[in-house]
């Protein structure tokens, strides 16, 4: 369990120091992506992104996620939520010379307590850079393990 636990402390620390060695532009379509492909359900136009069905009126009315928005620090998007309550916000920053970071968290909500509970999944963004950039997210699950040794 302790050394989960380390590994775990490890891969955060490499993924927070690691930048997409592209634009902010070019990767986020990426991550979009991801989100489509284990399931979670777009809003808006990033449906049409991941490739998903457009939105209804009424249904990007009552979607509890929103779609791409800029930010004063880049970009963000929240999925719809699942029948557990669960949905995802993705979150990316340029990080400057055509650089960029992305992070994913998993917010949930409860049905008797209506506040959120807010967890980062370094796992999705370890899959995103697999995706993109499998030489790096090799070395940063090497360095990871051999941090927790």
């Amino acid at each position: 369990m302790e050394v989960n636990l380390k590994r775990d402390a490890a891969l955060r620390r490499e993924l927070d120091g690691y930048r997409f060695p592209k634009a902010l532009a070019v990767v986020w379509p990426s991550g979009i992506r991801l989100l489509a492909d284990r399931g979670h359900k777009l809003v808006g136009a990033d449906r049409a992104v991941a490739g998903q069905a457009a939105q209804g009126v009424l249904g990007g009315f009552l979607a509890k996620g929103f779609q791409t928005r800029a930010t004063n620090r880049g970009l963000v998007l929240e999925t719809d939520e699942d029948p557990t309550h669960l949905r995802y916000r993705m979150e990316g920053t340029a990080t400057g010379h055509d650089t960029c970071r992305v992070l994913f968290v998993a917010v949930r909500r409860s049905e008797d307590d209506p506040s959120e509970v807010l967890a980062r999944d370094v796992a999705l963004e370890l899959e995103l850079v697999r995706r993109l950039e499998p030489d790096a997210a090799a070395r940063i699950v090497e360095a990871s393990e051999s941090a927790a040794r």
